[in-house]
């Protein structure tokens, strides 16, 4: 494992293999291959290849600071990890053109993850952009098991978080990008959550494109493609605002949005 302890870091062209087989009986989440932890910036992890993952691929944790990207990396696990890329806090943190295989145990959160954790944390200007998520065959292993997640169970600030231009495929995935807020504070309720120009198709017969629950609000869900899937755009939350839902392409998708009550959604 490599522990990032101060700013202007470069990480390159290494291999990690976290030998998940070998870890035991007792199974730690908190296992990474690369962890930024601490009030560092301008860090970037970029062409590494990170097999057997047992916690992690890359955990970063740097409150206010800015500037880490993670870019044109490889993720690989056996469903038996916590993730690929967790972000709890920071701000400008850049997840780009990385490929990502078979995550993660069952509920747990999946490739990407952004999960503020307490009140201090931050996560403003989260760009994930052009990342294939390979969730592979074979059923869901959960009653959600996710691509790309944004977790707000702490009333932490959470802003401008992108997802874009990515690609989800695979019937082990039913909650391509699950989007969950939590009612105990104001700050947790994501602004400026833009979901546009994804690419998702062939999941689980059951599954959901966009699954959001609780206190989200989303600047957008464009321009994405919908293929495969029960329902596109599946809404849960009582005070969700969705501003924009347009120019998506719909095929072989059973409900283009799905509401409960109450709801918010259009």
């Amino acid at each position: 494992f490599l522990i990032i302890n101060g700013s202007g870091a470069t990480v390159l062209n290494l291999n990690f293999d976290g030998r998940s087989a070998n870890q035991g009986a007792s199974y730690s989440p908190n296992r990474h291959c690369v962890r930024i932890e601490g009030a560092f910036s301008d860090v970037l992890v970029q062409n590494c290849d990170m097999t057997n993952i047992i916690g992690d691929g890359v955990y970063v944790h740097t409150q206010t600071s800015e500037n880490i990207a993670i870019q044109t990396n490889t993720f690989t696990a056996n469903y038996d990890n916590h993730g690929g890329v967790t972000v709890v806090s920071g701000s400008n943190v850049l997840v780009d053109d990385n490929t990502f295989t078979n995550m993660a145990k069952p509920a747990y959160p999946g490739a990407i993850n952004v999960e503020p954790l307490d009140y201090w944390d931050y996560c403003h200007d989260i760009y994930i952009t052009d990342n294939t998520v390979d969730g592979g065959s074979g059923a869901p292993g959960d009653s959600v098991e996710a691509g790309i997640v944004y977790t707000g169970t702490a009333n932490a600030s959470s802003k401008n978080i992108q997802i874009t231009g990515n690609e989800i495929v695979g019937t082990h995935i039913n909650a391509a990008v699950n989007v969950v807020g939590n009612s105990s504070g104001p700050l947790n309720r994501v602004r400026d959550l833009v979901i546009n120009s994804n690419n998702i198709h062939n999941m689980a017969a059951t599954g959901k494109a966009v699954r959001i629950v609780d206190f989200i609000q989303c600047s957008s869900i464009s321009t994405n493609t919908f293929n495969g899937m029960q329902d596109a755009v599946h809404n849960t939350s009582g005070s969700t605002v969705l501003t924009t839902i347009s120019g998506n392409s719909y095929i072989g998708v059973t409900n283009n949005l799905t509401n409960t009550t109450p709801n918010n959604a259009t």
